[in-house]
């Protein structure tokens, strides 16, 4: 999923239904929940901020690989 959304442009249509299974942080990718499905996230980020490889400011969130950023 996450490799497709790489390849999305301005305009383009993404529709998600019956999307279920186990989520785990494999790196770098673009996070999409709603309503209960942004639990596993808060975990993830949490687990990513113990280790000092994510950075919150008041405009972004930015996750830490391999010595640079990438912003969210």
């Amino acid at each position: 999923m996450t490799n497709e959304l790489l390849h999305l442009e301005i305009n383009d249509e993404l529709i998600l239904h019956d999307v279920y299974g186990a989520i785990s942080y494999k790196g770098e990718g673009v996070f999409i929940a709603g309503g209960a499905g942004v639990t596993p996230f808060i975990s993830i980020l949490r687990h990513l901020e113990s280790k000092k490889k994510l950075e919150i400011t008041s405009s972004s969130l930015q996750i830490k690989e391999g010595g640079h950023h990438t912003r969210r």
